[in-house]
């Protein structure tokens, strides 16, 4: 009795650890997605992450979200850099990149991440959401950083830095949330810029 007990403990979590995101809520918003995939990643977890980052995408690409999709292509473009690509599930994947290898796949990715991007910014604009488009800006600016391109990556943050001021100039009120640190948006881009080397 003990040795099937034993048994069936071993079979449950070999069933769970197979099973690529094992408890993780099941949801339709790609935003909850990536925010899922960053936990993954975070918990060691790399096959779980690499799949919500392509439903992101997909969810994105569905219901028209460029901005998510745009954020989505540069996690996965963040992923093949990072040590969870390396697991023995993506090996055929890895082998099928060829001489570009991994540093050409995730160029790709983050190519496809700025030509998305940009196609949002007509829309955002006119809407006249010029907090969007500030937030916009700063996630090209991540692209171009990525990408070693230390001088589109500054015009980028400054670019952004100068839509939040004008909307701040409209809507006094408004408050973005920035991370711990930071009194200001102004204080987090002047700090990012000098990480970026401008």
């Amino acid at each position: 009795m003990r040795i099937s007990r034993t048994f069936q403990l071993l079979l449950a979590t070999s069933v769970l650890q197979g099973c690529a995101a094992a408890l993780v809520p099941e949801t339709s918003d790609p935003r909850t997605k990536l925010m899922q995939a960053r936990e993954m990643r975070r918990t060691d977890r790399p096959i779980a992450e690499e799949r919500l980052i392509r439903e992101a995408m997909e969810l994105s690409v569905q219901q028209n979200d460029l901005v998510r999709l745009g954020e989505a292509q540069h996690a996965y473009a963040e992923f093949v850099r990072s040590p969870g690509f390396y697991n023995p599930f993506f090996s055929a994947q890895r082998a099928k990149l060829g001489e570009a290898g991994v540093d050409g796949e995730s160029g790709r990715y983050l190519r496809e991440a700025e030509k998305t991007y940009l196609s949002a910014e007509a829309s955002l604009e006119s809407k006249g959401d010029l907090f969007a488009l500030s937030n916009l800006w700063w996630r090209i600016s991540t692209v171009y950083w990525a990408l070693g391109e230390t001088a589109r990556t500054c015009d980028a943050m400054s670019k952004s830095l100068d839509l939040h001021e004008k909307g701040q100039q409209r809507d006094p009120a408004m408050k973005v949330q920035l991370p711990a640190g930071f009194k200001s948006y102004n204080d987090w881009i002047a700090s990012n810029r000098i990480r970026a080397g401008c």
